[in-house]
């Protein structure tokens, strides 16, 4: 990209001529930067396919130009094409998702005949490439709908207090679906956390503060425990008292308990003997 003004200063040119040659220049040039291609009449020529036939399949930057205000808005997209059709289609200027960018919020507002549409230049479909191409021209022309200044990211971007109090409440009570649990279960594992172990003078911090937790004063259940081949039987208040003294996890003691049904709780992995390490019965006691 170069702007016009720096052009004519790279030539020797007298005043007259400099000046006829600014104003033919600004034939082929939208607001002082020269483009590739302009869209005056954007209606007229997606009806006769202008913008199709130009930009199909094409990676590049285009630039939107409101005619009234003259402010800007500077855009990268590997289908041209495609990303163009965008600001015409009602669906996606009413898209939640899309209808508070100020970009969205001026075509609605102007109407999208106010605007005029160029192109900047074509590149390789490279995404980082259109990223380095897209924050040159936002650095050079300073695009006034352009709210991030950095391309491909919110980097400096800070949100209002009353925007993030809209955000909190529309979070709130939110239900994931399966796919994002998937998602953020595929991210949790590779974390680098993953295969993380701790060293032995924080193992025994974590242990000291564990026995001087104040458990809950709730009543656990009480259970029995019965060896099966020794055949004694001790009693339980809880099973977390129990799971102390096996040296075991509680759920896995739980997952052996049948309830009233006669029905084992469903633990994480399938069971495949009722017997606790393959001796120890546990039942419920019978509460009088």
């Amino acid at each position: 990209m170069l702007l016009i003004s720096q052009f004519l200063n790279n030539i020797k040119l007298n005043r007259y001529k400099r000046s006829k040659l600014k104003k033919e220049m600004f034939l082929y040039s939208v607001c002082e930067v020269i483009t590739i291609k302009n869209y005056m009449d954007p209606i007229q020529d997606k009806y006769n396919q202008r913008i199709f036939y130009d930009n199909n399949k094409k990676s590049g930057i285009y630039m939107l130009t409101n005619k009234i205000n003259k402010k800007k808005y500077i855009g990268r997209a590997i289908d041209l094409n495609k990303r163009i059709n965008r600001y015409f289609q009602e669906s996606y200027l009413n898209n939640k998702k899309y209808r508070n960018y100020y970009i969205v919020k001026a075509i609605k507002k102007y109407g999208i005949t106010n605007f005029i549409i160029s192109i900047l230049e074509y590149t390789n479909n490279s995404r980082l490439e259109l990223i380095k191409r897209e924050q040159y021209y936002i650095d050079n022309l300073n695009p006034e709908y352009n709210i991030l200044r950095k391309a491909g990211n919110s980097l400096g971007y800070k949100h209002s207090l009353e925007t993030k109090l809209k955000i909190s409440l529309i979070n709130k009570g939110r239900k994931l679906n399966l796919e994002a649990k998937k998602r953020i279960s595929f991210g949790l594992k590779m974390s680098s956390l993953v295969g993380h172990k701790h060293r032995l003078a924080t193992k025994l911090k974590l242990s000291k503060i564990a026995k001087e937790r104040n458990f809950h004063p709730k009543e656990g259940l009480e259970i029995i425990v019965k060896d099966m081949t020794t055949g004694f039987i001790k009693e339980y208040k809880s099973i977390r008292e129990a799971a102390r003294d096996l040296k075991a996890d509680t759920r896995s003691i739980r997952s052996r308990i049948p309830n009233k049904k006669g029905k084992y709780i469903k633990p994480r992995n399938p069971i495949k003997n009722i017997l606790f390490r393959n001796k120890y019965l546990i039942c419920l006691t019978d509460k009088k």
